[in-house]
């Protein structure tokens, strides 16, 4: 058995998230509520993980690893009992193991900005490896995907042209705060930190189209 899978292993026997499975909370972008204290997005990854002190490490890669985004996230966790680091990329990456670091936490999170450039420079070091591994291990994954539905103007008819033209396959958006949290390989629910994000199923409605399905969204705050 290789080393991976003896920590993999140990980390299921001891129950590492609340319910024994893995979890991603992607989260539509402008994670920020409430203002000034810990985001629910944040709050709620946390409360996942089940553990009572949690490791938490932050990556701003899309950012360009702006030690202002770092600083932000610190002071807001910093009343909480989370235990936070960050992994920072630029100029090199601020650990010696990236990888030891990663899969030792019970929660990753991502921060927003430029997906594609982020993408890029995680392949370069085998992040979009790690955090495979990470999710196979049981380490709770959440961050940005698919921002800003309903905040940037070209954001939403731009995701159903492609959709309808068979660009792009049909699939989950969600507006600034609104999140897909999925357990194993499943959708469980959709959840937010402010009760007007919504989330929608965009598909093809096979003749050249788009169809948009709001979808139920259980406030955090509520």
């Amino acid at each position: 058995m290789t080393l991976f899978a003896d920590v993999a292993k140990r980390r299921y026997v001891h129950g590492m998230t609340a319910d024994g499975r893995r979890h991603v909370l992607a989260v539509g972008g402008g994670m920020l509520m409430p203002r000034d204290a810990v985001p629910l997005q944040v709050k709620y990854a946390m409360e996942l993980s089940g553990q009572p002190r949690p490791k938490l490490c932050v990556l701003n890669t899309a950012v360009g690893d702006d030690p202002n985004a770092y600083l932000r996230f610190y002071e807001r966790l910093a009343a909480t009992p989370a235990q936070v680091r960050h992994l920072a990329l630029f100029p090199m990456p601020s650990a010696a193991d990236p990888e030891d670091l990663l899969m030792s936490q019970d929660v990753i999170f991502v921060g927003g900005g430029s997906v594609a450039n982020m993408l890029a420079v995680w392949r370069v070091h085998g992040i979009d490896e790690i955090l495979r591994k990470a999710w196979h291990a049981g380490i709770v994954l959440a961050g940005s995907f698919c921002p800003h539905y309903n905040s940037e103007e070209e954001r939403r008819p731009l995701y159903r042209r492609l959709v309808a033209d068979g660009r792009l396959p049909g699939g989950i958006a969600c507006d600034d705060g609104a999140a897909a949290h999925f357990v194993d390989e499943t959708l469980a629910e959709l959840v937010s930190d402010r009760p007007e994000a919504g989330a929608y199923l965009v598909e093809s409605d096979g003749a050249g189209g788009a169809v948009e399905s709001p979808l139920p969204v259980r406030f955090l705050g509520a």
